[in-house]
């Protein structure tokens, strides 16, 4: 069991992301609708996402800083954002992403239940969304794998740190738009392939580098909804296939292909750590 104080620290860490979020999103929100007024402009929804995107990254951030450094009292070297020997994981981060969403698409594409035409999104909204979806990822790695499950395989077995990591990043979205019946699981899924990684080498670059370009990728480029959130696209999708499969209103990370792959990658990746350790080890005995 983890200790009470354990618990009790990372569920306040949670709430008081959640609730500097929520205020630094609002202030956002009031100084971008102070600035399009003067324009006679009204607030798109990119625009809102964008600010919400930065806005939140920043409230993530100050308290993974704040609780790591001053409540734990540790350096925050802990949080594992170190850029030494990190360009592999980052890359490796890079390749899934491109790997899963390629499968996907192409699965679904040849089968007829999606269809990829020519959007709308100039040059200048692919640079922003892709900072944006940096901005999403560095914040919610930080708080969630690097504060977190950090101090959660602290206090309890790696495995079980994990699953309960991926627990409450699920819950984190559970207030997205456009759920179906794999939405949650499915970001579980997405959730134990972003830890497996600092399970291992206590690094946030794979999973960074994983989250932003999934979310680039699936959202911008492809055209599909990022968790609910329809953005402007390099292509145009059009699905028609069941929910279950496509991932309908919330996103290619609602679809029975990506929960599966994204569980057999988690798998195999944690093989190959746990190989890798053991076959260390056995080195340094002989």
């Amino acid at each position: 069991m983890i200790k009470l104080n354990v618990w009790i620290r990372l569920m306040t860490a949670i709430a008081a992301a959640l609730m500097a979020q929520w205020a630094m999103a609002q202030l956002a929100g009031m100084f971008l609708g102070l600035a399009l007024n003067e324009s006679g402009a009204p607030v798109s929804i990119r625009q809102n996402w964008v600010a919400t995107a930065f806005s939140s990254s920043l409230a993530f951030l100050f308290v993974t800083v704040l609780f790591t450094a001053y409540f734990d009292g540790q350096p925050l070297q802990k949080i594992g954002l170190e850029t030494r020997y990190s360009m592999p994981f980052i890359l490796t981060g890079i390749c899934t992403a491109v790997l899963v969403l390629a499968l996907v698409a192409g699965i679904l594409s040849t089968a007829g239940m999606v269809r990829f035409d020519n959007g709308l999104a100039t040059a200048g909204q692919l640079i922003l969304s892709l900072a944006a979806m940096f901005a999403v990822a560095l914040g919610e790695e930080c708080l969630f794998r690097g504060y977190v499950q950090r101090n959660l395989q602290e206090a309890i077995p790696p495995v079980p740190a994990l699953l309960t990591t991926a627990t409450l990043f699920m819950v984190l979205h559970m207030g997205n738009p456009g759920q179906n019946l794999l939405a949650l699981p499915g970001i579980f899924a997405g959730g134990m392939l972003l830890g497996i990684n600092y399970l291992y080498t206590g690094n946030l670059w794979f999973g960074i580098a994983l989250h932003a370009a999934w979310n680039f990728l699936q959202g911008p480029v492809l055209g599909f909804a990022v968790s609910g959130i329809a953005l402007p696209s390099l292509l145009h999708t059009t699905v028609s296939g069941p929910a279950w499969l496509t991932g309908g209103q919330f996103g290619a990370e609602a679809s029975l292909l990506t929960l599966l792959l994204n569980l057999g990658i988690t798998v195999l990746l944690g093989w190959h750590y746990a190989s890798s350790q053991r076959g260390t080890k056995k080195d340094l005995v002989q």
